[in-house]
């Protein structure tokens, strides 16, 4: 792919071929070294070393060209930290990492994006049928409902109908206690992204021509495509033609193909997310039991009659502490009309953004619940 200056896409080009890797980086090792200056790069001993490291810087700053023109066309920034949960040799939790969003993951993301793109608008320039990735606009009456949620949030919030709206907010949220709420709000009043045969666009990735096309070994609609994208290179004398049998789904069933793996992708991720809670759970458990006065930093991002909903600002994990497990001493009653508990006296408030100490009371594995009380002192 070749790019202009503004990261434009403006040639691009598909070859059958063999990747050989000149250095494998972790993230970390990458974004070290994107961090290095020209001249610490230099003093490296070895020449492949200088070469490939300043390649790499090179090669973020076309990304964060790219990146930067994605948004200005009106791509939403849903990303966020995430947790990893470490087990051993026996699948037990033993400790856990969190995973920041850095410039490493940014510049795999928009060469990924831009791969993707072009072969999308290759194979639909050819009138080929294939299998894209799609995101339908989200309901409006969805989004009216998160444009409340930020409100609450002390947002103002505009006409959310309107991407430039949408991207204010999520600049405005970014840094703040609320950031995750409200980008986990976002997500959960669009429409989940799935597979078609109609490429209708992309709506959070502000992409008309969209497709998974780097993941072949991993998915199977990455190699559906990869095998679309190898027939219309054989018609053209650009690849030779396929020695094994073509198992490329017809045009009548493409569309059954494309609902098929959009199923089966959400019940894979359900049990993703269900094996980490349930990991997670495991991890909190095992710290609690070593050691019972072990308490977390946790931030409140919602208030209810029942109790307040927080999550811990290190691990990630939400829960809940009780009306009933406050101190009693302290005489919390829920206010209402300002969605917060306030104490005996009115000295202690806790509302949303409330930063708290807490420790592990009880877990409900079988449901995933974990249950928390504010920490003594």
């Amino acid at each position: 792919m070749i790019f202009d200056k503004a990261g434009r896409m403006k040639k691009v080009r598909f070859a059958s071929c063999i990747i050989k890797s000149a250095r494998r980086y972790s993230y970390e090792e990458a974004f070290t070294r994107l961090k290095l200056s020209d001249e610490a790069v230099q003093n490296f001993d070895s020449e492949n070393e200088r070469r490939i490291s300043a390649h790499v810087k090179r090669a973020w700053e076309l990304a964060s060209v790219i990146r930067k023109r994605r948004f200005e066309q009106g791509a939403l920034d849903l990303d966020f930290p995430e947790v990893k949960v470490v087990v051993n040799d026996q699948g037990d939790a033993v400790d856990v990492k969190r995973i920041e969003y850095d410039e490493s993951h940014q510049l795999i993301e928009e060469f990924m994006l831009s791969a993707n793109e072009a072969v999308a608008k290759e194979i639909r320039d050819a009138g080929k049928s294939s299998v894209y990735r799609i995101h339908e606009d989200p309901d409006m009456e969805k989004l009216q409902e998160f444009a409340e949620l930020a409100r609450s949030f002390g947002h103002q919030v505009g006409d959310v109908s309107h991407r430039p709206e949408l991207q204010k907010l999520l600049k405005n949220v970014r840094g703040k206690l609320e950031e995750q709420s409200v980008k986990i709000a976002l997500l959960k009043s669009m429409k989940r992204a799935v597979y078609s045969k109609d490429p209708i666009g992309h709506y959070g990735l502000s992409k008309k021509n969209y497709t998974h096309f780097t993941s072949p070994i991993r998915r199977y609609a990455d190699l559906v495509v990869h095998r679309v994208l190898r027939k219309i290179m054989s018609e053209r004398g650009e690849a030779s033609a396929p020695k094994q049998a073509d198992n490329t789904p017809s045009e009548a069933k493409i569309a059954e193909f494309a609902d098929h793996i959009s199923k089966t992708e959400r019940i894979a991720a359900d049990a993703e997310k269900e094996t980490r809670q349930l990991k997670m759970i495991e991890y909190l458990e095992r710290m609690a039991g070593a050691d019972e006065k072990t308490t977390f930093d946790a931030t409140v991002y919602e208030v209810r009659t029942m109790g307040m909903f927080v999550e811990l600002d290190e691990l990630m994990v939400k829960g809940m502490i009780r009306k009933q497990d406050l101190p009693q001493r302290s005489g919390f009653y829920f206010d209402g009309a300002r969605n917060q508990f306030v104490g005996r006296g009115g000295k202690e408030k806790i509302a949303a953004g409330t930063k708290l100490k807490v420790k592990l009371n009880s877990v409900n594995r079988e449901r995933g619940f974990v249950d928390f009380e504010l920490a003594e002192g």
